[in-house]
């Protein structure tokens, strides 16, 4: 239960309301770390009271799961993933840092995804695996679309040829219908040949065909063939370079020097222009840095434009080659003993309803020390519209580029074996083209909890908000206590 006094619970300019609001959020977690069936739940769900009536009584679900099954033994298997949360609509509308407050710009959102596959030895000549990928978007707003998306993946890679050597042929074949726009496909056809020099070099040359509707209602197609050439020293180091028809320079590699250190890149081009996506991750005893860049093509929403959780940068510290999702649990535990918020984000993101273009960079580091955790996050990201043909309105109808920005740094105190104090603060910038209104958000948040027994937590905390618009610009001060309870 939270008890929070806000002096501008409508997040208005001209002072604003104050209210008393009472939040009940009873929850259920659930994991499995055995058997056929692995994974992790955490859901609950939240009823506002406000007694000043602000506004009336309102619900919120909060979700997050993620799961694998082993349904035939060696040979089928099923993903699961799930995730309900409150998202912005827009970008350029009113943003803002708690739940509880007033804010027509948020919307619950729900993305639910199922990934049943098979795989296994084809023959003896070729191992398989065959993928169909469901995931639907709902969200409770009227002004954004639903989207349904569909994904068929098939692959063949051959077995008992030379190190450095062999065939592979993949196909994928997607579908996205929204809901209050167009339906867009794309294909992808790719098939490769290697032949080892010797155990370090080996050559290879690829076919390739894709198409898709994103940017036009005609479909348009593109061909190309490749020649390039891979090194691999070691196992941990792989380094591969062509060149294409159309005189592309394409480039993978992957570098694991350590378990605690990292770097992938891979850099291609699609129909709709270059993409790539760059991965760094170090560690070290009491560290943890990451830095991603990627370009890549959006087709579902919400598209959760650089959206980062402190939760995603703290876990990197303790498990960057842990794939079982029961471990959440464990880390989850961490930044609440430590006053961290999982959901906690630097940059919220928006909805869209419509392919974009996305371009998207974020730095993160974390420090540990016997008694006290910081963590630094910043994020940058740059959307464009591919589809020039739907008349849906988003955020693309306004302005051609939506641009965001974010900053978020967290610092926490362990002041004894139950009590932690802990510092956040926040900004975040949305910019558009030319003749686009921007906005910035500024938060500051500081948190006292105790344990009070293992079952029972207290904290209480204070925030302060300043949100800069040319629209709707508003400053807000609340106070908060809760009272946390498990069995």
């Amino acid at each position: 239960m939270t008890q929070t006094y806000t002096n501008n619970a409508l997040l208005q300019g001209n002072g604003g309301s104050s209210d008393f609001i009472t939040q009940l959020s009873p929850g259920i977690r659930i994991s499995s770390n055995g058997g056929r069936i692995r994974g992790s739940l955490d859901y609950s769900l939240s009823e506002f009271l406000y007694a000043n009536n602000s506004r009336g009584r309102q619900s919120q679900n909060s979700l997050s799961a993620l799961g694998s099954a082993e349904l035939v033994d060696n040979w089928a298997f099923l993903d699961m993933a799930a995730s309900i949360s409150q998202q912005a609509v827009s970008a350029f509308g009113t943003a803002s840092v708690n739940a509880a407050t007033v804010n027509g710009n948020s919307t619950e959102t729900s993305v639910f995804r199922l990934s049943p596959y098979v795989r296994g030895r084809l023959a003896g000549v070729a191992d398989y695996e065959a993928r169909y990928s469901l995931t639907t978007n709902r969200s409770q707003s009227t002004v954004v679309s639903d989207v349904n998306s569909s994904v068929l993946s098939l692959k063949l890679t051959g077995v008992g040829a030379l190190p450095g050597g062999g065939w592979s042929l993949q196909a994928d074949s997607q579908s996205t219908d929204y809901s209050a726009g167009r339906s867009t496909t794309s294909r992808r056809i790719n098939g490769q040949v290697s032949y080892p020099f010797n155990t370090e070099w080996s050559g290879y040359a690829s076919v390739n065909h894709e198409s898709n509707n994103f940017a036009a209602a005609a479909t348009q197609a593109d061909n190309s063939a490749a020649l390039g050439v891979r090194w691999a020293p070691y196992e941990e180091f792989r380094v591969g370079i062509d060149r294409d028809t159309r005189g592309f320079t394409g480039l993978s590699m992957n570098w694991a020097p350590s378990k605690r250190a990292s770097l992938s890149v891979v850099r291609e081009q699609r129909l709709f222009g270059e993409t790539h996506n760059i991965a760094l991750a170090y560690r070290t005893p009491n560290t943890a840095w990451t830095f991603i860049d990627s370009r890549s093509v959006g087709t579902g929403q919400p598209s959760n434009s650089g959206s980062v959780s402190l939760y995603d940068l703290l876990t990197a510290s303790f498990a960057s080659s842990e794939t079982d999702p029961v471990k959440r649990a464990q880390y989850d535990a961490f930044l609440l003993a430590n006053g961290i918020r999982p959901g906690a984000t630097a940059i919220g993101g928006f909805l869209s309803s419509s392919v974009s273009l996305q371009r998207q960079q974020q730095l993160s580091f974390a420090l540990f020390g016997a008694r006290s955790t910081v963590s630094v996050v910043a994020t940058r990201s740059s959307n464009t519209r591919l589809d020039t043909v739907s008349a849906v309105v988003d955020d693309f109808t306004t302005s051609s580029v939506v641009g965001q920005t974010g900053l978020a740094l967290n610092v926490s105190h362990r002041l004894s074996a139950r009590s932690v104090l802990s510092l956040a603060a926040a900004q975040q910038r949305s910019s558009g083209s030319v003749g686009q209104a921007g906005n910035s958000l500024r938060s500051y948040n500081i948190n006292l909890s105790h344990q009070f027994s293992r079952d029972m937590t207290g904290n209480i905390g204070a925030r302060r908000a300043v949100f800069d618009s040319n629209i709707a610009p508003y400053s807000e001060t609340a106070v908060t206590g809760t009272l946390s309870v498990q069995f």
